[in-house]
């Protein structure tokens, strides 16, 4: 019906061109490949299986392949589908193996072989874009795990105040009524139900509030090209739903345990008991009496130094250990040492108030003395109070340093991957003057600056690989965004020398070279030594080098010298020499000059030019393959679905776990001033003016809310410094490859660049809202307790 030209590289085609092709020398069958209709393919196929043709009139001289595509209705899979469909898909393909692979017998059906293949499934050991996303899931949702834990324990904790506080608050009505006769069972169950009924309400309400914070929160989070993800919600939400009650009954159970242990405690005390406690606390808390934080703190300490010691070696364990074993501990125990410490301070909290109380006492004023006097005589509640809001203030704080952290580290790696704001391999380029190349990619519209050069794979000295850099000294340093943490010196310092010794070589030691410090360390050299590469698409020549100065990485090389991240195999050496240097060399040693295969740009920001840009880098006839955009693989990062999960889980749970914090230090301050009203009226009475009296509870509010805020500043930072370099990940392709990373990579790619540790300026403005919160409580709680007279309260005892 016609003819027509396959474009190239067209991947529908699987690397055919259809073109004909000649058999033998001199060439005697010609084979003229045809583009037939399937079904009119498959019909005279049975045609022939029915006999209804002779086969005399048609024979197949060579196999053929057929292909079937299959697709996948991604609105149909969710996540809760995808471990059974990628389970369903290896058994599908062990099948195929087992009964139409090349080891079975297919004879009977002229099958040689059938097999499944595609990018979505694994072929010939190689992982398929469903495996390595299950990797990637496997890898990251260990710190959503860990954290999204941390927040729950957090917030149960908030759960058993509150509930301690329910029963605490009914107290008296408890010994009122057991003294008038009500027996404890009738007093329990009495208060249980309450409980009760509290927790069901919990349990009705809480999954449906949950549903509606998850849908409010997505389309805020995630980009609009991903919120098919909130098909998984709508129109059906009972299969999500139905995961959530394993949590809720966690959380009630957990609180109703605590309410049976509080009434238990109630029902066993009186009314002089319970004033007695009040006056003076006899009995430590139970973490106390047990000494968990001391076994807490050895235990923490001791995983410890064992994290430390076996990442120091990674060759003791196998990558998958180090990632499902290792990599966990380094964020949990962090976190359970500053538990353990938390919780040693505030055995030690007491002392330290019974030291100021003494202190108090020597100075002129009553009302710091009464402030502590009275905290050192009952300390158990301000320690709760203490405990809550500095674990909540460490979590909050932590979670703005590691977003801040993560995303400086996405454009840093980005920065480190692309070398410059454009990158691309130059595919066909012919041997012309470097001018002239120079001339054809400079006019390209919204290009400020360009360097071209030649990178390619060898081999140094000692069979060590190594990648070449062949760049042109001087252009490089003012198109490239060179980090500063690569190298003791600045990118013009380094390419001026490189430039000055180059221009002066006459090739008797080698040319000179700048090497990264994996060159230095495999191939134990320093500044001053001579080696050697080869291969590197060089032909038959070797290049002699001589080291001039090293840096700690040469960007786009995954190379870390960290030990304890290193897992895989050595990663490629990197060598930067001059590249008109290097074809000086080779024209002197007999050979031909190298053309350049790799181009950096720098281009302008605004939006128009890099739209102009990018549509002209589109143009084929640029020879540009590979292109990788800077800017749009940043704006790709931020969007990560994994990414933004890790961040909205932290960001939302701890900013909840902080309100709820500081709602419940405000209830159980609320209920110890109410508590205390006759006490502070008889002050009153006795001839204390308001002042004094606001000043106690100021000075025992501010003990409070101070320490939680100075624990938490402190503990926010061991956090940042412990557990946020383990937080920070990113999923950048590795050495140009257009893959996403999974398994031990995907993990490590995070140490190409340093993690430093950013404190950003919104601590400032988190420590200011705390404050303000808690002055206004402060000032809310005076207020009560100058309300009441002396009168007032009497007549309220009476009642």
């Amino acid at each position: 019906m016609g003819i027509f030209q396959t474009l190239e590289n067209d991947p529908y085609w699987h690397g055919d061109t259809l073109d004909p092709t000649a058999e033998g020398d001199p060439p005697k069958n010609i084979h003229y490949p045809l583009l037939l209709s399937l079904p009119a393919l498959l019909k005279q196929a049975d045609r022939l299986a029915t006999h209804e043709v002779p086969s005399s009139q048609l024979v197949l001289e060579k196999p053929f392949s057929l292909y079937w595509y299959r697709h996948f209705d991604i609105s149909k899979i969710s996540v809760l589908q995808f471990p059974d469909l990628v389970q369903r898909l290896h058994l599908l393909q062990a099948i195929y193996a087992n009964k139409f692979g090349s080891n079975a017998n297919n004879q009977a059906l002229d099958i040689s072989n059938i097999f499944l293949s595609g990018a979505a499934i694994s072929y010939y050991n190689q992982p398929g874009i469903l495996e390595r996303l299950q990797n990637r899931l496997s890898v990251s949702n260990i710190p959503i795990f860990l954290i999204s834990g941390a927040i729950a324990a957090l917030v149960l904790y908030f759960v058993a105040i509150m509930t301690s506080l329910l029963v605490e608050h009914q107290a008296h009505t408890i010994t009122m009524l057991r003294s008038r006769g009500a027996s404890g069972r009738q007093v329990f169950l009495t208060l249980a139900t309450q409980c009760l009924i509290l927790a069901l309400l919990a349990l009705l309400l809480g999954p449906l509030l949950a549903l509606a914070l998850v849908a409010f929160f997505v389309p805020r989070l995630l980009p609009t090209s991903t919120l098919d993800a909130l098909n998984v919600l709508w129109p059906n939400p009972l299969p999500v739903l139905a995961l959530t009650p394993t949590y809720a009954l966690g959380a009630i159970f957990i609180s109703l345990v605590i309410m049976f242990f509080a009434l238990q405690q109630a029902l066993r005390s009186n009314i002089l008991d319970q004033r007695r406690q009040a006056a003076r606390a006899s009995q430590a808390p139970l973490w106390q009496r047990f000494y968990l934080d001391v076994i807490l703190l050895v235990v923490a300490l001791v995983a410890y130094i064992l994290v430390l010691y076996t990442s120091s070696f990674p060759g003791l364990l196998d990558i998958g250990t180090y990632l499902l074993i290792i990599s966990p501990l380094r964020i949990l125990v962090p976190i359970f040492l500053v538990i353990a410490l938390m919780l040693l301070f505030l055995r030690l909290f007491p002392l330290l108030l019974k030291l100021v109380a003494h202190l108090a006492q020597r100075g002129k004023s009553a009302a710091p003395m009464l402030a502590f006097a009275q905290m050192t005589r009952s300390p158990q509640r301000a320690l709760q109070m203490i405990l809550l809001l500095s674990l909540a203030c460490a979590f909050a704080f932590m979670s703005l340093i590691f977003a801040t952290t993560q995303d400086i580290h996405l454009t840093d790696v980005t920065n480190y991957q692309t070398m410059s704001d454009f990158s691309a391999q130059i595919s066909d380029l012919a041997e012309e003057p470097l001018r002239d190349t120079y001339a054809r990619y400079r006019s390209l519209p919204g290009v400020t600056s360009l360097s071209i050069g030649y990178v390619n794979d060898g081999t140094l000295t000692g069979e060590t690989p190594g990648r070449l850099f062949a760049i042109d000294s001087q252009t490089f340093a003012q198109t490239t965004l060179w980090q500063s943490s690569n190298s003791s010196k600045s990118l013009s310092v380094l390419m001026h020398e490189l430039a000055e010794k180059s221009t002066n070589a006459n090739f008797k030691d080698g040319i000179p070279a700048i090497v990264d410090a994996s060159t230095l360390n495999n191939l134990n050299l320093h500044v001053g030594s001579t080696f050697s590469i080869n291969g590197a698409s060089l032909g038959d020549q070797t290049l002699h080098l001589v080291i001039i100065d090293s840096v700690d990485h040469i960007q786009s090389l995954n190379n870390s010298t960290d030990a304890a991240f290193n897992l895989s195999n050595p990663l490629p050496s990197g060598v930067l020499i001059d590249y008109e240097t290097m074809n000086r060399y080779q024209i002197q040693d007999g050979g031909q000059i190298t053309t350049p295969n790799m181009i950096w740009m720098r281009s302008q920001d605004s939006s128009t030019a890099l739209k102009a840009l990018r549509n002209a880098l589109s143009d084929p006839m640029l020879s540009l393959v590979n292109i990788e955009d800077r800017r749009a693989m940043i704006d790709s990062l931020h969007q990560d679905p994994q990414t933004l999960e890790l961040l909205g889980l932290i960001l939302i749970g701890t900013v909840t776990a902080f309100v709820l914090a500081l709602f419940g230090n405000f209830v159980a301050a609320w209920q110890s001033a109410r508590s205390r009203l006759t006490h502070f009226a008889v002050l009153r009475a006795l001839g204390t003016d308001a002042r004094q009296v606001a000043q106690v509870l100021f000075w025992e509010q501010c003990t409070i809310y101070g320490t939680a805020l100075l624990l938490g500043i402190f503990f926010a930072v061991v956090l940042a410094l412990l557990v946020v370099p383990n937080l920070v990940f990113t999923t950048t392709p590795v050495s140009g490859e257009n893959t996403y990373l999974g398994g031990a990579e995907f993990y490590a790619l995070q140490y190409i660049v340093p993690t430093h540790i950013i404190y950003p300026s919104s601590l400032w403005l988190a420590l200011g809202l705390f404050v303000a919160i808690c002055v206004l409580a402060i000032l809310m709680m005076i207020r009560l307790v100058l309300r009441p007279t002396l009168s007032h309260m009497l007549r309220l005892n009476e009642d």
